[in-house]
């Protein structure tokens, strides 16, 4: 328990000192974050506008779509994304990308 009360006391003491490390990984992780909500809202906004404010065949079934989506953990996601991409995963040779490689 002391060794968890050590390093709980070291991350205090390195994130109160503004140690330069951990204000650039926390700058990163910021410019990350308010990057992909600002890609998300300008692609999502639009499109949920048109979902909403127009009538077309199939609309209910899309709607409950997206929510099904909702309900997917990030996480999840998270590793989805992750094996789509990497080079090192179950799905390599078997993704859409990977004629890129």
């Amino acid at each position: 328990m002391s060794v968890l009360w050590q390093g709980l006391v070291k991350a205090i003491e390195l994130i109160v000192s503004f140690d330069p490390d951990v204000m650039s990984i926390a700058g990163r992780s910021l410019r990350i974050s308010v990057t992909a909500t600002l890609l998300a809202a300008v692609i999502c906004l639009p499109l949920g506008s048109l979902i909403h404010f127009n009538r077309f065949v199939g609309k209910r079934t899309l709607i409950n779509l997206v929510q099904t989506f909702y309900s997917i953990p990030t996480v999840v996601v998270g590793l989805l994304v992750f094996l789509l991409f990497s080079r090192a995963g179950q799905w390599v040779g078997l993704t859409f990308f990977s004629h890129l490689r």
